[in-house]
């Protein structure tokens, strides 16, 4: 039996005052909604590098204010100073306004993202890289300077801290580049082990969507990731009745930590 893992770079819709619709696939670029237009307070005199504010690291807007994209601007990449809430990653969100300074309001349904000039800028641990681009128009092309944090969480809790409640954390892989492994967090699915599915977003919380072949029969299927002690799949647990943890070819490795499946 051969398995193969389900996994892409992870895509996400920009949300604000209006409803966009988004999907997780391959790439990594995620459409720019609708940005908050009444809750725009100005900037602060400043020395940012970019004017009137600057993303990521934030700077150039008064206390209480978040720098966010420029909804007139976003060919440019042009940035606005707007009204910031208190969210962070682990927090859902209806527009950028709800999230904290450094965070913006991503996805359908949404949660706050923290923006990234770069893998440094994402410190929750290292399945965060900073690889999820804000796009816009018809085609789709990359906001420049737009780009947020996917966010490190455990694959295997069905209650992933760093995640909203209610989320699954999930594995993917840069579609392009290093192709490197990386976590983030999704709206959790009702389909339990061995169920079908078509993504990861269809499974309960603490499980993956793979590919499983048996025999000639390729299928889509949800089961739940494992932790393979000091990278020993076969010395990881399972949940009962899911069978015995087991490595992928190749090794999912994030950071020092291996991860696997049940079957």
């Amino acid at each position: 039996m051969a398995i193969l893992f389900a996994v892409a770079a992870c895509a996400s819709a920009k949300s604000g005052s209006g409803t966009d619709g988004g999907s997780n696939g391959s790439g990594a670029d995620a459409p720019k909604g609708t940005p908050d237009g009444p809750n725009v307070n100005p900037p602060d005199a400043n020395s940012c590098g970019k004017q009137p504010c600057s993303l990521a690291p934030q700077c150039g807007c008064s206390s209480g204010s978040a720098c966010d994209l420029d909804p007139n601007n976003l060919a440019t990449g042009g940035t606005v100073c707007t009204t910031a809430g208190n969210g962070g990653e682990a927090n859902t969100c209806t527009t950028d306004g709800d999230c904290k300074p450094g965070y913006t309001c991503v996805g359908s349904p949404a949660r706050c993202e923290k923006w990234c000039s770069g893998d440094g800028d994402c410190t929750s641990g290292p399945g965060a890289i900073c690889i999820i681009n804000i796009v816009y128009g018809s085609p789709q092309m990359n906001v420049p300077g737009a780009t947020v944090c996917t966010t490190d969480c455990d694959p295997s809790a069905s209650a992933p801290a760093g995640c909203p409640s209610t989320w699954g954390c999930h594995v993917y892989q840069e579609a392009t580049g290093a192709m490197r492994y990386l976590t983030d967090c999704d709206p959790s699915g009702g389909v339990g082990a061995g169920g079908t599915c078509t993504s990861n977003a269809s499974c309960v919380p603490g499980e993956d969507c793979i590919t499983v072949t048996r025999g000639t029969t390729m299928s889509n299927e949800c089961h739940p990731s494992c932790i393979c002690p000091s990278n020993n799949c076969a010395a990881g647990s399972c949940p009962s009745g899911t069978g015995s943890c087991m490595a992928f070819s190749p090794a999912v490795m994030i950071g020092t930590r291996e991860y696997g499946t049940c079957l």
